[in-house]
Order: C-alpha cells, then sequence, then structure tokens
C-alpha cells in the first residue's frame, strides 16, 4: 500500500539562442560544405525541424515566396508546413549558389574527403556534423533534438501560444509539446 516515490524528470537539453549565434559565428562561409552547415544548423534551429526531416529535404520544399518550409512525411507520416525565417531564405540562397550540380534529389549533399559532393546528406551525418562544429566552436555538445527544444522554448519566452509551437514542431498532442 506505499506509493512509490517519483524520481523526477530530467528536463530536455535546449540550444539557446546564443550558442545558436556563437555556432553559425564559428562557420566560415567561402564553401559549400560550410553553408550547408549553416543551412542545416539554421533549419534545425529556426524551423524546428528533426534530424530525419532536415536530411529529407529538398529545394522545392523550400516555398520562398510563401515565406514557408513543407516537411513531408514528418514523424507519424504527416505532411506540416513551418513558417520560414528570412535568415534561413539568405542560408538556402547562399547554399545553392554554391552547391555542387548533382543527380540526387535531396538538398543536402554529404561531402567526400576532398571536398566533393558524396550523395545525399544522412541524418547520423547531420548528428556527426553538429559534433564536430560544436566542438571546433569550443561550445557543449548539443545533439540536433537540443535545438527544437531551444526553438521551442524561445517562442514560449517570447509569448508565443503552446499551440502554435505544437503545429511548427509536428506534434499531435499539446501534452507532448508542454
Amino acid at each position: 500500500a506505499v506509493q512509490q516515490p517519483k524520481v523526477p524528470r530530467a528536463q530536455p537539453r535546449r540550444a539557446a539562442l546564443d550558442e545558436y549565434a556563437r555556432l553559425l559565428d564559428s562557420i566560415p562561409q567561402g564553401t559549400w560544405i560550410e553553408l550547408r552547415d549553416r543551412l542545416v544548423i539554421s533549419t534545425l534551429f529556426l524551423c524546428g525541424l528533426r534530424r530525419q526531416e532536415c536530411a529529407s529535404l529538398t529545394a522545392a520544399d523550400f516555398r520562398t515566396s510563401e515565406h514557408l518550409l513543407i516537411v513531408r512525411h514528418g514523424k507519424g507520416g504527416h505532411d506540416r508546413f513551418v513558417p520560414m525565417l528570412p535568415a534561413v531564405e539568405r542560408a538556402l540562397v547562399a547554399y545553392l549558389w554554391l552547391r555542387p550540380h548533382t543527380s540526387t534529389a535531396a538538398l543536402f549533399l554529404a561531402a567526400n574527403g576532398a571536398g566533393k559532393p558524396a550523395g545525399a546528406m544522412s541524418s547520423s551525418a547531420i548528428y556527426q556534423m553538429l559534433r564536430r562544429r560544436c566542438h571546433a566552436a569550443g561550445l557543449r555538445n548539443l545533439n540536433p533534438h537540443a535545438f527544437r527544444h531551444g526553438l521551442a522554448m524561445h517562442l514560449l519566452n517570447q509569448g508565443g501560444d503552446m499551440s502554435l509551437v505544437q503545429k511548427i514542431l509536428g506534434h499531435a498532442q499539446i501534452g507532448t509539446t508542454a
């Protein structure tokens, strides 16, 4: 008849806005790989995408005239529209300007050791890139999901509505967002 004590749940790790800014500032803008990494990081943080959703993007998913990003087949197989901020649009244009031509439909290209395109970038490659970039910037290891949590907290701290955050993140239940 004794109730078990409840173990408090750990707060999810989240990236702060200043960490996002420091990370971007640490990446030069000279090569297509650097511009790709800047776009991936901006898309993760400013659009709240999951790692696999980001890896699956194509250039056609970016609706710059409407300032929207289409996330196709997100978790649960649902499509959703996400607002696209001007910073993401600028990063997209810069990346597309230097992106090598390839036959793959994927937006984000992997690179071989010589800096040449090597097919589509996988979700695990995004994770590895983030680890490498965080280490180079002198930041703690921020996984891709930390950027989603960071966006959610930033929106809520700025007075955003919980249902808006739910729609952006693609949660089916408001309890997941809370």
